[in-house]
């Protein structure tokens, strides 16, 4: 199933709509290949077809699979060294000398799939927080993919 450019200007608006979610004309295979499926799933005889459908009805349902199957369900801990490395060695002693006393941390952790994300951020936080027992830290895990 190949995507016309109308199809794929319709996803890119919707998916940005929904979920934030940015795509360049160069990423119209990603579409297709994560999208083809998923009509094959419901009986569409061509993308243009689902899509077609997603207009008209606005189906919660199909927009919630279409979500999910664009994103990336991808979950490790410590993913990305080069982030975690800067969180330990620059962010948190410069967030930790600037509270001083205060020692209260309270921490959104976007696109955590299943977890292993917020646990590396409590991990790292232990190995360089300065008496991490002393702290109060919330930490709040989410993802957009169910």
């Amino acid at each position: 199933m190949s995507m016309s450019d109308t199809d794929f200007s319709f996803y890119k608006k919707f998916l940005h709509e929904q979920s934030g979610l940015s795509l360049r004309k160069e990423k119209i295979y990603l579409l297709e290949s994560r999208l083809t499926p998923l009509a094959k799933k419901h009986e569409y005889e061509t993308l243009a077809a689902m899509t077609s459908y997603l207009i008209s009805s606005r189906d919660k349902a199909l927009t919630a699979e279409i979500v999910d199957a664009m994103t990336t369900n991808e979950t490790l801990f410590f993913r990305d060294d080069r982030p975690f490395k800067y969180f330990k060695e620059t962010l948190v002693p410069e967030i930790a000398q600037t509270l001083g006393d205060k020692k209260s941390l309270r921490i959104w952790s976007a696109a955590s799939s299943t977890g292993q994300e917020a646990y590396s951020i409590i991990m790292s936080l232990l190995d360089c927080l300065p008496a991490p027992d002393s702290w109060k830290i919330d930490l709040l895990g989410t993802d957009i993919s169910d």
